[in-house]
């Protein structure tokens, strides 16, 4: 089953892409998949897997999928070579789009081969990217230093004018 999480990825997909593939997002059994080639994000389906064929998804009409308090869930259902998102009182047909997906997959680097693992505040981290982003460039220097309870360090800035950020974490892990 998916949730609105597995829909909300859409906003990460590409806009306009000479790839046209990119701009859906993709749907297996077992997860979504949104990706623009600088960035990805792959959400997990929730409760019973469900069996369908993997499809690309049109952004356009996914974003048509609504979900409310007394439904959490919808289900994928393939039908005749057809789609649609489904609970006991929607159905909302969706629109393929034809084309083979990149393999994400294959990019993810190993856990097992991370030197460090470290849990951050994404709100935090949201508002300081956003207050960066908006100072020029658009690109923003990572330090991780190898010190426990030392903030992760982000350098940025353009026209002239330098941002330094820091942002404690929550939890660190060799």
């Amino acid at each position: 089953m998916i949730n609105k999480h597995n829909i909300e990825i859409v906003k990460l997909s590409a806009k306009n892409d000479g790839r046209k593939e990119l701009t859906g997002v993709y749907f297996t059994p077992e997860h979504t998949i949104a990706t623009d080639s600088f960035k990805a994000i792959i959400v997990d389906t929730v409760g019973e897997k469900e069996t369908f064929d993997p499809f690309i998804a049109n952004p356009k009409r996914l974003k048509g999928v609504t979900f409310d308090k007394e439904t959490q869930e919808k289900i994928v259902v393939e039908q005749d070579g057809k789609i649609e998102i489904r609970d006991k009182d929607f159905w909302f047909p969706i629109q393929k789009i034809s084309g083979e997906y990149p393999n994400v997959q294959r990019v993810i680097p190993r856990s097992k081969y991370a030197i460090k693992t470290i849990k951050l505040n994404a709100k935090y981290l949201r508002q300081l990217m956003q207050v960066m982003e908006k100072m020029g460039r658009g690109e923003v220097d990572m330090e991780i230093h190898p010190y426990e309870n030392i903030p992760i360090v982000f350098r940025g800035g353009g026209n002239g004018q330098n941002a330094l950020g820091l942002i404690m974490p929550i939890t660190s892990k060799k």
